[in-house]
Formats: structure tokens, sequence, C-alpha cells
């Protein structure tokens, strides 16, 4: 059971990914815009043009960049047990992650 829905992952990875790529003013915000509901009105069709290799460099990239604003760029900002709870949590995570994968 998930908490949070797949709709508001993909807006915080397109956010991560826009501001991440120089895209802080209003007209490329806009742009972004145009081509989301561009998107939604082609549908699914246009997901098989995208190359495999260019996805799965988003998907590390995305990675990447969360696991450093999530695990390192809190360090010395916030208190040692508040970085210690994040911390653990993260390793917890991975402990049920990979107990719920074994084959």
């Amino acid at each position: 059971m998930t908490l949070t829905s797949l709709q508001n992952y993909l807006v915080y990875t397109n956010t991560v990914l826009f501001v991440g790529s120089g895209g802080n003013s209003r007209v490329a915000g806009v742009m972004l815009a145009v081509a989301t509901f561009g998107i939604l009105i082609v549908g699914p069709v246009i997901i098989g043009y995208i190359p495999i290799m260019v996805v799965s460099a988003l998907i590390f990239y995305l990675g990447f960049s969360l696991m450093k604003e999530g695990l390192l760029d809190p360090w010395r900002k916030v208190h040692r047990l508040e970085y210690l709870t994040v911390r653990s949590l993260c390793f917890s995570f991975r402990i049920l992650y990979l107990k719920s994968h074994r084959s």
C-alpha cells in the first residue's frame, strides 16, 4: 500500500528535472505546460518513440539527485538526531525493499 500517488511522484520529478536544467522563468514554465498538455492529448503513443537509453539516464539522474537532496544536502544543516532519523529511514526502506523483492 502506498500513501502517495504516482502523479505526485511524476510532478515532483518533472520539477526536479525542470529546475535542474535551468527552467526557472515564466516562459519556460508556459512551454513546459504546453508540452505536457500535448503529451496528454497524444497519449501513450509517443512513449514508444523515446529511446530506452534516454529513459534509463533520466531515472539514474533523478535517483542520484533525489538521494543527494535527501542525504547530502541536510548534512550539518539539521540537528544530528534529525539527520540520524533520515539515515535510519533510508536504511530501513532499503532493507524492506530487499526483503520484499527476494525470489
